[in-house]
């Protein structure tokens, strides 16, 4: 085993707590779908539905790149190069999405510092990450786990606040 897969299977164990998570997170959000089946229903939530389809994609993206570092044998640039084809069509995503949350009047300026400003730079600096971890830098493990543990944080906060919040906003 090389010098790199010895300090990447260092931190196997977070990288399975992560994945784990992601995943059983992604399971919690299909939950809370359902209990708020009005959401997908009412074209006035196109905001809403954005901000599902986001938290989908955050999720989705900490699981693939968790998979990305328990690959036995992996090498840093094989892994850099999935990280970013993993984060650069979401960051596109969210990107686009800023206009549209900066329109509507229902997003409050703390949802839109989590996703149009919060998220949207996760993405960048899981690009960074992948960049340094390409050149094999020590950081650059560290940087990605911050960046996956936002990208689980995030959505974590919409799901609850998705179910939290009532189906009639004068209720």
């Amino acid at each position: 085993m090389n010098d790199f897969g010895e300090y990447v299977a260092s931190w196997h164990d977070l990288f399975t707590l992560t994945g784990t998570a992601a995943v059983t997170l992604l399971g919690l959000l299909f939950v809370a779908l359902s209990l708020r089946m009005d959401i997908r229903k009412q074209s006035e939530n196109s905001y809403r539905k954005r901000m599902t389809s986001q938290n989908l994609t955050s999720f989705l993206t900490v699981f693939m790149i968790s998979c990305y570092f328990l690959i036995p044998d992996a090498d840093p640039q094989g892994i850099a190069i999935a990280i970013v084809a993993t984060t650069a069509i979401p960051l596109l995503n969210v990107v686009r999405s800023i206009g549209a949350y900066h329109r509507e009047p229902a997003v409050s300026r703390e949802m839109f510092v989590w996703y149009a400003v919060i998220q949207p730079a996760c993405y960048v600096a899981a690009i960074l990450g992948a960049l340094a971890l390409g050149r094999w830098e020590d950081r650059a493990l560290s940087a990605m786990l911050t960046v996956m543990f936002f990208l689980l944080i995030i959505p974590t906060q919409n799901a609850w606040n998705l179910v939290a919040t009532p189906e009639d906003p004068s209720a």
